[in-house]
């Protein structure tokens, strides 16, 4: 058994984002956290860095399939399903000098059927 002590804040790693094909390339600036390029909703007119740089980040997204059974089988048919989802993110360190504790709130929303329905 051996006792290592936590590392300090000042040690932790800076948090790296998996390179995309959005990401600026190596050695470059990068852009708006929450511009139109990597985000459909944008920046707010500026209230969404504000509220990530308060501690609170907001997320959504949409998901949605259409398969079809157009030949074969016993019967033939198509459906169609979709996931709307939405969640918020607080740092409570940020915001109530809580540390390293996050709370996090978020909801879906599913609806469709099956192909084999």
């Amino acid at each position: 058994i051996a006792a290592v002590p936590a590392p300090s804040s000042a040690q932790e790693p800076e948090r790296v984002t998996p390179e995309t094909p959005l990401s600026p390339p190596e050695g470059a600036a990068p852009g708006p956290r929450y511009d139109l390029s990597t985000n459909v909703s944008g920046d707010w007119f500026g209230a969404r860095t504000w509220l990530a740089e308060q501690g609170v980040t907001v997320r959504g997204g949409y998901a949605m399939e259409f398969m079809a059974n157009p030949i074969g089988g016993r019967q033939q048919g198509e459906s169609y399903v979709h996931n709307v989802s939405l969640e918020a993110n607080f740092d409570l360190d940020r915001l109530l000098g809580v540390p390293k504790t996050t709370f996090r709130i978020g909801g879906s929303q599913r609806t469709g059927n099956s192909l084999s329905a």
